[in-house]
């Protein structure tokens, strides 16, 4: 489980994400997939956010992942050094304790089938 902190700071930076996009929270639900209620509980940190919609929003925003999870969303750097394509990642703003977990979701993206 992630601590208060942490999902208020993921909050924060889906949120910056969602309206870099000029997106409403129903518009970024809808190509999620999900209820306007998981998007809001996600941007106000209530809860634990699944990878699945980690990555359905990270798809929706056209943000990479390493931008939400670490910490302060820096526009400018949300897709730099990011690729799926086999590339490297820049991990440089997330914390040790998260780079597993940043390894396994970008994996999980890098193989994951196409849905729609």
């Amino acid at each position: 489980m992630l601590g208060e902190e942490k999902r208020n700071a993921i909050g924060r930076n889906i949120c910056a994400a969602r309206q870099r996009r000029d997106m409403t929270q129903g518009r970024l639900a809808e190509l999620a997939g999900v209820a306007v209620e998981d998007i809001a509980h996600a941007e106000d940190g209530i809860g634990d956010i699944s990878l699945e919609l980690l990555l359905e929003i990270c798809a929706a925003t056209g943000t990479a992942p390493e931008a939400i999870l670490a910490g302060a969303y820096v526009e400018d750097n949300a897709r730099e050094g990011s690729s799926l394509g086999g590339e490297t990642f820049s991990f440089e703003d997330i914390q040790p304790e998260d780079r597993a977990l940043m390894e396994h979701i970008l994996y999980f993206m890098a193989h994951k089938k196409p849905t729609r």
